[in-house]
């Protein structure tokens, strides 16, 4: 199923910096495919077996935590949630 993931405050201003191609390969890496991310704002799309929303937020979030040492607000919306 294919997710979009929207990240809240990292790359702005220069603080809590993650490049997008690291962050997709720490995706990747953990169980998330076809991870495409729209330039340097944290905002993309990836496919998940995963059918829920929140465990896919929570896991994403602490998977940022563990390697990069802050948290960041995560909202993961169904691809069908935009298309209605």
């Amino acid at each position: 199923m294919k997710y979009i993931v929207l990240l809240r405050g990292i790359n702005v201003g220069g603080k809590r910096k993650i490049l997008m191609k690291d962050l997709t390969a720490l995706l990747e890496k953990n169980k998330y495919q076809n991870v495409i991310t729209y330039i340097q704002s944290g905002n993309m799309v990836l496919e998940s077996s995963e059918k829920s929303t929140s465990t896919i937020a929570c896991h994403i979030s602490d998977l940022i935590n563990t390697t990069y040492g802050f948290d960041v607000p995560t909202l993961v919306l169904r691809e069908n949630d935009l298309l209605e």
